[in-house]
């Protein structure tokens, strides 16, 4: 069990609203589809499909493929209704192969309600770090992920209040 946290901050323009309880979005796979999502996004040759070949339990699991060819992306998005001030991500990930060594690999990524991407998990190809990108820099957790193994991975983020302070605790199993 590797644990890191790592501190960053952003501006709110007034104190948060309190969070809400319970859970605000899941998807298991189980459907064999990713209809649960906001939006799923492809182009080029990326994919985005729910398969049974690689599986950490149940039949199915979401596979998401990018080459380096021009315009290649694969992304699923779940929209909330409004901004969240504290969550808890969790997902279990299969890095299946290696990049190129100056690429890495979206794990989670938090966007505001206006679209500006607020908070980054990656793992960095070849080293297989893993990394925090906010609006103050590039953050090393001073844990990696392997390829070819599953991981499990929770994220708690806590939005300032009024502050612009926040709080990331990151957990790998």
């Amino acid at each position: 069990h590797l644990a890191s946290a790592v501190t960053w901050s952003f501006s709110t323009a007034a104190a948060p609203p309190p969070p809400p309880s319970g859970t605000l979005f899941s998807d298991d796979f189980e459907s064999g589809a990713l209809a649960a999502w906001s939006s799923v996004n492809t182009g080029g040759d990326g994919t985005a499909t729910a398969q049974s070949s690689i599986v950490k339990s149940g039949s199915y699991a979401a596979r998401f493929t990018e080459s380096s060819g021009s315009g290649s992306v694969a992304n699923a998005r779940a929209t909330f209704a409004a901004d969240q001030t504290e969550l808890t991500i969790s997902g279990d990930f299969y890095i299946a192969g290696e990049g190129a060594s100056n690429q890495n690999i979206p794990l989670f990524r938090l966007f505001d309600s206006g679209g500006t991407r607020r908070l980054s998990l990656y793992r960095q190809d070849v080293s297989g770090g893993i990394y925090v990108w906010d609006a103050t820099g590039y953050h090393s957790t001073g844990v990696t992920l392997a390829t070819n193994t599953w991981a499990h991975i929770d994220l708690h983020v806590i939005a300032g209040n009024g502050t612009g302070i926040a709080t990331v605790d990151l957990t790998l199993d």
